[in-house]
């Protein structure tokens, strides 16, 4: 074998580490926005549970209507969970729940902003007490979403670098999309200044 036959067969054996190493780190990467949606989906599925308790407590006093609204919300943004822990690194899968998000956060807040919830909630403390727990679930879902968005971060800022741009198109990674929970959450800010 000629000295120049030998540099090619080096060049594409380096080429070759790098690229099963390039691959590999984007694997470790996306992996890592899985564990962390972890700690979301718990914080939701918490919430989930709260506003169904809620909902429960102030149905008689609400309008079907406004209850209807809430109830098909929380079922699409269910259906939207469901899918994002299957692919919490789909950029598409997680567009599709921040906007199912988006669609409960505004029916929640259409509801709190009724006389009948705000009166519940100053006659009822019991069911302020399940209201102030949903605030403060809130605040725990908004830090349960920092982890998560580093690693989504980090793992659109490795797979765009080039040359490392080339492995993730051959393999199939794409961009993954942050959540922005708190920019959501104007039924929180309405629920707090009925609890004040």
């Amino acid at each position: 074998m000629s000295s120049k036959s030998m540099v090619y067969v080096a060049l594409l054996a380096l080429a070759i580490f790098w690229a099963v190493g390039a691959h590999n780190r984007l694997v470790r990467l996306k992996n890592a926005i899985a564990r962390d949606f972890g700690a979301v989906d718990t914080q939701l599925r918490l919430r989930h549970a709260q506003i169904a308790q809620l909902l429960e407590m102030t149905g008689p006093r609400l309008s079907a209507e406004a209850l209807d609204q809430v109830r098909a919300a929380m079922a699409q943004s269910g259906a939207a969970l469901d899918t994002a822990r299957g692919h919490p690194s789909s950029g598409r899968t997680m567009a599709a729940f921040a906007e199912a998000e988006g669609l409960l956060d505004t029916a929640l807040t259409h509801l709190w902003r009724s006389d009948a919830a705000g009166q519940a909630l100053r006659v009822d403390p019991g069911l302020r007490q399940v209201a102030e727990g949903l605030g403060s679930l809130y605040d725990k879902l908004d830090f349960a979403c920092e982890p998560y968005n580093r690693a989504v971060h980090d793992f659109n800022q490795a797979q765009a670098e080039f040359p490392t741009l080339v492995i993730a198109r051959m393999f199939g990674f794409w961009p993954s999309a942050t959540l922005r929970m708190a920019e959501q959450q104007v039924s929180r800010d309405v629920l707090r200044t009925l609890l004040q």
